[in-house]
């Protein structure tokens, strides 16, 4: 067991997080995971491009940086939610080194490249 999931009731690691993760999960059961009291459930609910988006747009707000940055890498991430999320977080701009700092910045790449086509 990893450090990450160390104390956690061994169904939640096994099913909510598979589940979080599962790209065909409904949009429903992923709202209800991004509310999850583990934030390891509610990172990979963040990086799924099916959960819906204003449950992804909760989660770049999430007090764990974790999440956030799972919620940046999400492909459905779109630029006004970056926007907002680096608004929000002001700080985040100032420390080049911040994991939430550079999830931003490699989603603003991508978005980039998308435009480019």
């Amino acid at each position: 067991m990893s450090d990450t999931t160390k104390g956690l009731p061994q169904d939640v690691i096994s099913i909510d997080m598979w589940v979080a993760a599962d790209w065909k999960a409904k949009p429903e059961v992923l709202a209800n995971y991004a509310k999850s009291k583990y934030w390891q459930v509610r990172a990979e609910t963040a990086a799924n491009p099916a959960t819906p988006s204003d449950s992804r747009r909760m989660l770049l707000n999430d007090p764990v940086p974790d999440v956030r940055a799972m919620a940046l890498d999400s492909p459905k991430t779109t630029l006004a939610e970056i926007s907002l999320m680096l608004n929000d977080n002001e700080a985040l701009i100032a420390n080049p080194k911040d994991t939430v700092r550079q999830s931003a910045m490699r989603a603003l790449e991508r978005l980039k490249k998308n435009l480019r086509g």
